[in-house]
């Protein structure tokens, strides 16, 4: 049998692509792993690889990674977001409706793929904007299913692989150029007869921080960078407030007291949990990590934290979550945790979960007990609509327990108006308003439980924690737990993460056109027929935020 990774490099090869063998190394200096190619990559600039090489290259070295030139020679181009932040930046500079080629990378960043000619190439560059680099004329991007050295792997997400490659907005093209073209410097240095240079991007006007679609992540940034400089609170009350009403456009009065309040809950979340917060990282890890990345991914940057995370890292090696990698010094691997429950056999047949669920959704997906359904709605998508109408439907048939995050008692009673509830006996459902920590208040009985909704401020990847807890505390209960969106994505801004333990995964946008909204199945772990149901949606027309009729009869795929 072939091995996988030259499997996967000769089916880019047989599209065109220049294909080139990468290992990961240690450096030092920088005091983390970067990647460069097994080979003399720089004649693949200009030539094509060949079928024979690739075997040759993946027989020698049958862990590489798959390296694909970028430039002229395969007329594709990359954009590298190494942050949840920096990927949320590049996606407000798109149209709502675009989406080309991406791959998640094994540390939560986003790969997108461009197909670039001549007139719209882009050249190699880092830091164009923020944990922002661009691969282009003579560069190449790591593509998946390659595995790093921690054995994390790069992955297409779903619906966007490489067949989903389009050509970059021209807006995209124009302002990284005006980025990349503008203030350069070049530090030059002699050895020898030779000259190295090192060049300094310099942000221009084609970036500024504090604008329309960043400025809410830019003031939670500068709050925190000022919280870690242990500046008092006074004084950051005072530079955020100063900021906020010099953004472009100024950021609402109303809404800077909210963001000052993350901030601070932040920061008072790291310096009173701080063990929590790294247990749960180790436990979200796949494989191998060191702690670089867990200090970057984390913000622990005072002395006082770097001090307590290696006790920390003790701790949670005696306690068998961690254990050491390697020789080399702070790199661990997460062990995989052995369950309370030993699995058992059921002979007789199972039942579903016997909900109701509308649309026709209950004729093509099973559920059961300790299902996680994920609905996922862009903005007036209708996510509160459709989850209120699931646990109406289903008051008289289990105990619905409804978290929200949102209403106060006035919008929850126009709702349930608006949906025709006229009496309280009419609600056997019980409401309550809360906006975390949600398993706190679940248990492992019978109930249908509805989460509207989870937020995730910072570090999206975290969305998968609370979710693991609910998934972990309601055992012969169900939950649906709504998440927030951006327009034409499949998935929440958590990605994957938000996906991790759902066995539906329901995806909600409104067509502005139409003035409708398109449900669509993101995935299911359960149909009912031998089809992948994947991507099947139908459009449902939401009338006053509460009644909904169906469309489409059937589904569209």
């Amino acid at each position: 049998m072939e091995n996988k990774m030259l499997e996967a490099a000769l089916q880019y090869l047989a599209l065109g692509l220049c294909v080139i063998p990468v290992k990961p190394y240690y450096d030092h200096e920088e005091g983390k792993f970067l990647k460069r190619p097994y080979i003399k990559w720089l004649p693949y600039k200009q030539k094509m690889s060949t079928e024979a090489e690739l075997r040759q290259w993946w027989t020698r070295w049958p862990d590489a990674m798959i390296g694909i030139m970028t430039g002229k020679i395969t007329g594709i181009c990359a954009v590298d977001c190494d942050s949840a932040a920096a990927y949320e930046h590049i996606q407000s500079m798109m149209p709502d409706s675009y989406a080309t080629a991406t791959a998640k990378t094994p540390r939560g960043g986003r790969h997108l793929w461009f197909k670039c000619s001549n007139g719209n190439m882009l050249p190699v560059a880092t830091k164009v904007f923020p944990n922002t680099d661009v691969r282009g004329e003579g560069g190449y991007i790591i593509a998946p299913p390659s595995i790093n050295e921690h054995g994390g792997q790069y992955q297409w997400i779903d619906g966007l692989g490489f067949e989903a490659l389009q050509e970059p907005p021209l807006n995209i093209i124009s302002t990284i150029k005006g980025v990349i073209g503008g203030e350069r410097s070049s530090n030059l240095g002699t050895q020898g007869d030779s000259c190295s240079i090192t060049d300094i991007t310099r942000y221009n006007n084609a970036y500024t921080i504090l604008q329309k679609g960043t400025r809410d992540a830019d003031l939670f940034r500068i709050g925190m960078a000022l919280a870690d400089g242990h500046l008092k609170w006074e004084d950051i009350l005072q530079t955020l407030s100063i900021l906020a009403k010099n953004c472009n456009p100024p950021f609402p009065e109303k809404e800077l007291a909210e963001k000052i309040k993350s901030v601070f809950d932040r920061i008072s979340r790291k310096e009173r949990n701080l063990m929590d917060e790294v247990r749960e990282w180790c436990l979200l890890q796949k494989g191998y990590f060191n702690t670089t990345s867990l200090r970057h991914e984390l913000h622990i940057t005072t002395k006082s934290e770097i001090k307590n995370l290696s006790v920390i890292l003790n701790r949670l090696q005696a306690d068998g979550i961690t254990e050491k990698h390697g020789e080399k010094r702070g790199e661990y691997r997460t062990k995989e945790q052995k369950s309370d429950l030993e699995m058992t056999f059921i002979e007789e047949d199972i039942p579903e979960f016997d909900i109701k669920l509308p649309f026709g959704l209950n004729s093509i997906v099973s559920l059961y007990p300790k299902n996680i359904i994920i609905v996922a709605g862009s903005k007036s998508a209708g996510k509160t609509a459709l989850m209120m109408k699931i646990a109406l439907d289903n008051q008289d048939r289990y105990p619905v327990v409804y978290f929200n995050s949102e209403m106060g008692d006035e919008e929850w009673s126009n709702r349930l108006k608006k949906m025709g509830i006229r009496r309280q006996e009419q609600i056997k459902l019980k409401a309550i308003g809360v906006h975390q920590n949600f398993h706190d208040m679940m248990d492992g009985t019978k109930k249908i439980y509805f989460v509207d909704y989870l937020e995730i401020h910072d570090n999206f990847y975290e969305i998968a924690k609370p979710i693991r807890k609910i998934h972990e505390t309601i055992k012969d209960g169900i939950c649906f737990i709504g998440v927030q969106k951006k327009k034409g994505e499949m998935y929440s801004r958590g990605g994957a993460f938000s996906a991790e333990k759902s066995r539906l995964y329901l995806s909600l946008d409104f067509l502005e056109e139409q003035r409708c909204t398109q449900l669509t199945i993101a995935d299911a772990k359960s149909p009912k027929i031998p089809e992948n149901v994947s991507g099947w949606s139908k459009r449902i027309k939401i009338i006053d935020g509460s009644k909904m009729e169906v469309l489409d009869r059937d589904w569209r795929f």
